[in-house]
C-alpha cells in the first residue's frame, strides 16, 4: 500500500495509518518520506512495486505537484485506489480544473519531464473523484483517535464504525504513569501523540509497569486530568498550532508547573510539534484572558516557566529514523527514580476557569463549567443550541463556530 499525501498538512495523520495498517500484519505500507528520495524512485515505486494507493485528502493533497504524479500514475498503471476525505478537504471548483497551469504549487513544469502534462493532471483528478473510486469520508463524530482506526479499517475492507456505540474510555490511572497531552480538537496534535506513545511504550515499560495516559484516548474530564497529572511521573506536552488556545493544553501546563513549584516533580517535557510558534506579548494580553478568564496573571507567569523548559522536537514530515531519535530524547528526559509513597499524596493546584479557589467543590467537572459558560468541551456529548434551528454536538459544533469566525 501507497499513501499519498502532503506531509505539510498532514504528515502525522498518514504515518499513523502506516503504522496502525503494519501493526494490523497484512501490508507493507510505503510513505515517500520513509522510502523514497526522489520523483523518480517514487513513481517507480507506486507502478511497480504496491497494489493499492490510498489518497490522502486534505486542504494541499491536490495542489502539491509530487501527489499528482502519484494520482496520475496510479490510474495509469490501473492500481486499485481509495480517496480518503478528511474533514479539511474541499473538492476542486470547475474554474479551478479550467485552469490547471495554476492549480499545482510552483506551476506544471516540475512534472513536464516525467511525461506528466497539465492535461494528465485534470483527467486524473476527475477520475479520481467519479463513481469508479472507492471514498471514505473520516467520520467527525467518532472520537479524534478511533477516526484513524476507522479509516485503516475500512481501507482494509472493514465495516465503518458506528459512532453512536463508541465511546473513550473514562480517564483512569495508576500513580507515576507517563502522562501524554495534545489538543483534542487538532487531528494531527492526536495522531502525533498516538505515534510517540507507540514509540515510547516498551522503553517505558522497562523503567515502570505504572503505564501510558495518551490523553487521546480518555474523556476530556479536566478535574480527572490534572488530578492524574499531580500524581504523574511525568507529563509530556505535544505543543501544536492551537494548543495555547486549547484549555485542555493549558490546565496540563499550568497543572505541571504548579506542582514542579510545591514538589519539584513531575518531569514536565515540551514537544514541539510542526506548526507552533511561540506566544508573544498580544497572546498574553489579548487572549489568554479570554481563555483562562480567572486568575490571568497567576496562568501567565506559569506559562511563561513553562516556556523556559528546552523544547524537543518531534518533526512528524521526517523519515521514521529520525522520529525514533527524537522520541529516544523524549524518553531520556523521563526520570528514572521516582517516589511513589510522595507521589500518591500530592492533590492538584490548578483551579479550572470558572471555577473558585476558596471552594472547589463549587465547580463538579468540565461539564459544569462548560454548561455555566456556553463552552461544549472536546469528548462531552451534552448538546447545546446554536440557533433555533440547529441543534448540534461536538467537532460540529466547534465547526459552525470556526466556519463563522
Amino acid at each position: 500500500i501507497f499513501v499519498s499525501h502532503a506531509k505539510e498538512d498532514c504528515g502525522a495523520r498518514a504515518r499513523l495509518m502506516k503504522l496502525q495498517m503494519e501493526q494490523r500484519g497484512r501490508h507493507r505500507v510505503f510513505l515517500d518520506s520513509d522510502d523514497l528520495r526522489n520523483l523518480d524512485t517514487l513513481l517507480d515505486t507506486v507502478k511497480d512495486h504496491v497494489d493499492h494507493v490510498v489518497v490522502l485528502l486534505t486542504r494541499a493533497t491536490l495542489h502539491r505537484p509530487w501527489c499528482a504524479a502519484e494520482i496520475v500514475m496510479a490510474l495509469r498503471a490501473n492500481k486499485r485506489i481509495t480517496a480518503v476525505w478528511t474533514q479539511s478537504f474541499q473538492p476542486l471548483k470547475d474554474e479551478e480544473l479550467d485552469n490547471p497551469a495554476s492549480l499545482l504549487d510552483g506551476g506544471p513544469a516540475m512534472l513536464a519531464e516525467y511525461g506528466i502534462s497539465c492535461s494528465d493532471v485534470v483527467d486524473s483528478y476527475k477520475r479520481l473523484f467519479s463513481s469508479t473510486t472507492r471514498t471514505i469520508k473520516v467520520q467527525v463524530d467518532l472520537p479524534t483517535n478511533v477516526r484513524f482506526e476507522d479509516v485503516v479499517g475500512q481501507v482494509l475492507g472493514d465495516e465503518a464504525k458506528d459512532p453512536r456505540k463508541v465511546s473513550s474510555p473514562d480517564l483512569k490511572g495508576s500513580c507515576g504513569m507517563l502522562v501524554i497531552s495534545s489538543d483534542p480538537t487538532d487531528e494531527e496534535a492526536t495522531a502525533a501523540a498516538l505515534i510517540l506513545e507507540a514509540k515510547l511504550r516498551d522503553d517505558f515499560m522497562e523503567l515502570s509497569n505504572a503505564g501510558i495516559c495518551c490523553m487521546t484516548h480518555r474523556q476530556q474530564d479536566l478535574l480527572s486530568l490534572r488530578d492524574l497529572m499531580a500524581q504523574s511521573r511525568a507529563i509530556v506536552i505535544l505543543l501544536s498550532a492551537h494548543s495555547l488556545q486549547s484549555v485542555v493544553q493549558l490546565t496540563a501546563i499550568l497543572e505541571a508547573m504548579e506542582q514542579r513549584e510545591e514538589n519539584a516533580v513531575p518531569a514536565t517535557i515540551p514537544v514541539n510539534l510542526p506548526g507552533f510558534t511561540f506566544p508573544d506579548d498580544h497572546y498574553y494580553a489579548n487572549v489568554l484572558p479570554k481563555i483562562w478568564r480567572s486568575n490571568t496573571e497567576w496562568a501567565e507567569t506559569r506559562i511563561r516557566s513553562f516556556f523556559k523548559h528546552i523544547a524537543v522536537g518531534f518533526d512528524t514530515r521526517a523519515a521514521d529514523m529520525f522520529l525514533n531519535l527524537q522520541a529516544k530524547h523524549v524518553m531520556s528526559l523521563v526520570p528514572l527514580r521516582f517516589d511513589l509513597s510522595m507521589s500518591s499524596s500530592r492533590k492538584s493546584g490548578v483551579a479550572l476557569p470558572g471555577e473558585n479557589f476558596e471552594d472547589t467543590s463549587t465547580c463538579k467537572g468540565s461539564s459544569a463549567w462548560a454548561q455555566q459558560s456556553g463552552i461544549v468541551l472536546p469528548g462531552e456529548v451534552f448538546e447545546d443550541k446554536i440557533d433555533d434551528n440547529s441543534v448540534c454536538k461536538g467537532s460540529s459544533w466547534a465547526s459552525q463556530r470556526f466556519d463563522h469566525i
